[in-house]
């Protein structure tokens, strides 16, 4: 069916048919389970414009606009339709991928189209009851694809996301206070940090460092990456944990914290396991973010060592233990070498 497309409409088609897979098909690491895209989603996706998502005030659509916009995508996908199953399969996604230019760094992308197509759909909600309950859903969907298209791409898409959190903040501020990632004191950096978005944190602290500012009045960025909170376990980042350490990030009390998280969860204290979670998954997440915490040269307590020999084999424990320890005895060195030369510097004085 896919090969029967007319010549003159495959590269439109193909970009339909790749919005449609897209948000049909799951991967292991979603923030949410994908949702079928709406008409007026694809019809969004589908914008000529390129500016818009950046220019478009809220509400830049009113129903009026919206409805013809709908019908039009509607008949558009009747008469380019194809069928789910072939959708998925790689040869067809092969197929449809050169009919928009291959495999090359500026073709057609899908996820970042349905990204922009998140954006404008907040952009576009008004104040009404109705609206308003499509805000959570939109702002899970731009979380979902922004993280598909920075694993895709390599790019945190750092503009477009700032634009996000300028149009999402009026919906975050009126979250609970309880809320695990988007509350009323969040800010673009910490979601980030909780969402596993390192490509976006990465831009923001190379523009503006505010690990050691934020600290002085609030919890630490590294406290939110390894403390992630229920539900939000399987999206530990060595990537975050790596630019937060990158940029400066105290990693003591963090440690300490995330020490004593893992000692309760593998003790079955803790019950936190939320859609797709699995155990051992989780727990291959964490060996990373250790081995990296270990190389910033953490300390290895007696609460450490046991985390360490529950979740390690014997051989790859005793290297790993060998290794802090070694990084202990030459941060101990360092540290006396330094006291020694204040000493001589104070009696010369």
């Amino acid at each position: 069916m896919i090969l029967k497309v007319d010549e003159s409409y495959k590269k439109e088609a193909s970009q339909l048919y790749q919005l449609v897979a897209a948000a049909t098909n799951g991967r292991d690491d979603d923030w949410k389970v994908v949702s079928p895209l709406s008409i007026f989603a694809v019809a969004l996706a589908e914008e000529k414009d390129s500016n818009l998502i950046l220019t478009a005030k809220r509400p830049f659509l009113d129903h009026s606009k919206i409805k013809p916009r709908c019908h039009q995508m509607a008949s558009r996908l009747t008469s380019r339709s194809g069928v789910k199953d072939r959708l998925e399969k790689w040869e067809t996604q092969s197929i449809l991928k050169d009919w928009t230019g291959g495999s090359s760094a500026d073709v057609y992308n899908p996820t970042l189209a349905i990204l922009k197509s998140s954006i404008l759909q907040l952009k576009s909600i008004r104040d009404t009851r109705h609206d308003l309950l499509n805000s959570g859903e939109c702002i899970d969907s731009v979380i979902l694809f922004a993280r598909r298209v920075q694993r895709d791409t390599g790019s945190g898409q750092a503009e477009l996301m700032d634009e996000f959190f300028n149009v999402a903040s009026r919906w975050i501020r009126g979250y609970s206070s309880t809320e695990i990632v988007f509350r009323p004191d969040s800010s673009p950096s910490t979601i980030a940090v909780q969402c596993g978005l390192h490509r976006y944190l990465w831009a923001k602290l190379e523009n503006d460092n505010v690990l050691k500012s934020w600290e002085k009045t609030s919890r630490s960025f590294l406290d939110y990456a390894l403390l992630p909170g229920f539900g939000l376990v399987q999206f530990v980042s060595v990537d975050i944990v790596s630019v937060l350490l990158d940029f400066g990030a105290d990693s003591r009390k963090p440690w300490l914290n995330a020490i004593n998280y893992l000692e309760r969860y593998l003790g079955g204290e803790i019950h936190s396991l939320s859609f797709g979670e699995d155990r051992n998954f989780v727990l291959a997440r964490w060996e990373e973010v250790i081995k990296r915490l270990l190389d910033a040269g953490v300390d290895l307590t007696p609460h450490a060592d046991s985390v360490l020999r529950a979740m390690f084999p014997p051989n790859q424990y005793i290297e790993l233990w060998e290794k802090a320890a070694s990084l202990t005895r030459a941060k101990s060195r360092r540290s006396r070498t330094s006291r020694i030369l204040d000493k001589d510097k104070w009696r010369q004085q």
